[in-house]
């Protein structure tokens, strides 16, 4: 062997990387078409996992497809003595490979091979673990995407206003349910037979101009629209809604869809109106007092001013002391009539009430106010019932009632003119029924409707020789009906004068009877009563009540200790404060309802805490009644005597 092919021969045997040499064989025109093994080294048994006998001076064809990318990159090599690499999978060996191959002398082909399969795995499972990655990444944005439409999709479909899409043509794409059904019910059409009509062919024209004008409008600025349209279509009240258009484009920036949308705003509008109607009043009222204020006080200076220089024995002197004590007392009415409408409001009043005959309280108003009453130069007169007419309510605020009423009566009649009062009584709805009547100014419908509202006036002149605040007949609206009653007032119109009519419950109707029937069926047999409350004077001032209506009473001052003594105790009735320290009222209540042996007691709360919030709290903790501090001892009397107690 040649010196240069003994080092070529090891040189080849020495590489790591499985080594070929190959004798192309060519056909009759000179192309390769095959290629027979003159050499291989050790590296590539391990390669192709088979011996080095098995291949020498045999064709490459025995083990590969001629048609597979071996064959093609050693036909590349062969024919254009260009070397060229490439990596590829042979099916035969199932394995991935790298090949270099290069032309090392006429008609012979070497290749050298590196597995690669362990590399195009890891690569392989890498891309796999992408593309799961990007699979996954992509199913989770769709499944938001999918969740975000369904929302938006219940949204439209729920919300309580109009919504329709129109396309650029005015033609309906789209309506939500809430216009679906407007439209089944008003225009008699189903709703998919309204898809691709124009708004011009639905809606009236007093409705589609004002959208057509404003759509336009979107169109040309690519802003929003908003505007409102006040309908008054016979047979329904008054409406108002507000419209909203909004432009919506296209992938080509153009607007493509137009989204309007409607809702009622009538209420709105109105509690607009009527806090305006308040600010108009209250700065109306904050004049008339300016007003009012200012007489008494003009009166009051000037007297002030006769008593400092009038001297010792000037007559004037006694008349100046009367007009301040008759302004100083106007003044205070005016103050306690505010504060009696505050307190009404604030629902603070308390009432003394107590059995009265309405007649005798009607003649007592009236000898109080006979001073008044030939001031103002009116004819009074005045019929009784026949009979006392016993009503249970508070004498003092009767007497305002009826002094209201007839000073608003005497306000409005001219000179001469005549004020009638009348008590009677009707029997059917058993109520007793006081009546002024006056042959004054009257007035008319749209006054009457709110004259009973605080700071009403009848009289918007700027002489205002009426006077007053506007506050005497909300006083008598408020205290009437604190007593169960109620007022109305009649007018036949301007200069027709006017009624007013007092309804009050009268003393043995068919409630008093009741009540009476209820007394008579009182039990007295003593109950077991626990008291729960950590201020001890609350409690043993109780335990004293109780405990003279012969009942057994036990005191705890905290939520855990009431329930281990109401285990020992066994109590028929528990009354517990809110405000305890530890377990809270609340929470006291719920242990008891939650104990299977406290279930029928019947639980109290008796607090300071009385808000309408702190009594849907007691309701739901479990308590069955609630009574605000300090209570009425016969209510409570009445809680422990009856078997049922009162609701």
């Amino acid at each position: 062997m040649p010196a240069g092919e003994g080092k070529y021969q090891q040189l080849f045997e020495s590489l790591n990387e499985g080594a070929a040499l190959f004798e192309v064989v060519f056909d009759a025109g000179g192309r390769p078409v095959d290629y027979l093994f003159v050499e291989v080294n050790s590296a590539y048994e391990g390669v192709v996992g088979a011996s080095r006998e098995s291949r020498v001076g045999h064709r490459l064809s025995e083990f590969s497809a001629a048609n597979g990318p071996c064959f093609e990159l050693l036909g590349k090599v062969a024919g254009t003595g260009q070397a060229a690499r490439a990596e590829m999978y042979i099916e035969e060996i199932k394995k991935h490979v790298r090949v270099s191959a290069f032309r090392s002398d006429l008609g012979r082909v070497t290749a050298v091979l590196s597995d690669v399969t362990d590399r195009r795995l890891a690569q392989d499972e890498l891309q796999i673990a992408r593309d799961t990655l990007a699979l996954n990444v992509s199913a989770q944005w769709a499944q938001k995407l999918r969740e975000s439409e369904a929302r938006f999709r219940t949204t439209v479909d729920n919300i309580p206003i109009n919504l329709v899409l129109y396309d650029r043509d005015f033609r309906l794409l789209y309506l939500n349910p809430a216009l679906k059904l407007f439209c089944s019910v008003n225009l008699k059409l189903p709703p998919e037979d309204l898809l691709g009509k124009r708004g011009e062919e639905l809606w009236p024209e007093a409705v589609w101009a004002p959208i057509r004008q404003h759509a336009a409008r979107a169109i040309e600025t690519g802003e929003r629209q908003t505007y409102e349209l006040a309908t008054d279509t016979p047979g329904r009240p008054p409406a108002v809604r507000q419209w909203t258009v909004v432009p919506l484009p296209g992938s080509d920036g153009e607007v493509a869809q137009i989204l309007v949308m409607s809702q009622d705003i009538t209420a709105q509008r109105r509690l607009v109106e009527q806090l305006r109607e308040a600010d108009r009043r209250k700065s109306e009222f904050i004049a008339v007092l300016s007003h009012e204020l200012r007489n008494p006080l003009a009166a009051i200076r000037t007297a002030l001013y006769v008593l400092e220089h009038g001297g010792a024995i000037h007559e004037s002197m006694g008349n100046a002391r009367t007009v301040i004590d008759r302004q100083v007392g106007h003044v205070v009415r005016m103050v306690d009539d505010l504060l009696d409408v505050t307190r009404i409001s604030r629902n603070k009043i308390e009432l003394q009430r107590r059995s009265l005959d309405l007649n005798q309280v009607v003649r007592e108003t009236i000898e109080d106010n006979r001073s008044h009453l030939e001031l103002g130069g009116v004819r009074l007169e005045v019929m009784m019932s026949n009979t006392p007419l016993q009503v249970n309510a508070d004498g003092a605020r009767i007497s305002q009632v009826i002094t209201n009423l007839l000073s608003n009566a005497v306000k409005f009649s001219p000179a001469g003119g005549a004020v009638t009062i009348a008590v009677t009584v009707d029997r059917e709805s058993e109520r007793a029924v006081l009546t002024v009547t006056d042959s004054g100014i009257g007035m008319e419908p749209v006054l009457m409707e709110r004259l009973f509202q605080p700071f009403m006036q009848g009289d918007d002149t700027l002489d205002r020789n009426s006077g007053g605040l506007g506050l005497g007949l909300a006083l008598v609206k408020g205290l009437v009906e604190l007593h169960g009653g109620e007022v109305r007032v009649r007018s036949a119109g301007l200069d027709q004068g006017s009624e007013f009519i007092v309804r009050l419950p009268i003393e043995g109707g068919t409630s008093r009877r009741a009540e009476i029937a209820s007394d008579l069926r009182i039990p007295q047999l003593g109950r077991r009563v626990l008291i729960i409350d950590d201020d001890r004077d609350v409690a043993d001032g109780l335990r004293a009540v109780l405990e003279i209506h012969k009942h057994q009473v036990e005191v705890a001052g905290n939520g855990r200790d009431a329930l281990e003594a109401a285990r020992l105790f066994r109590p028929d009735i528990v009354f517990c404060d809110i405000g305890l320290p530890g377990m809270n009222g609340y929470e006291v209540a719920r242990a008891f309802r939650a104990d299977g042996a406290f279930r029928s007691i019947r639980l109290v709360a008796l607090s300071g805490y009385a808000q309408a919030e702190d009594l849907a709290k007691a309701r739901a903790a479990g308590f069955d009644q609630h009574l605000a501090k300090p209570a009425n001892m016969e209510k409570i009397r009445r809680i422990c005597s009856t078997v049922g107690g009162e609701t």
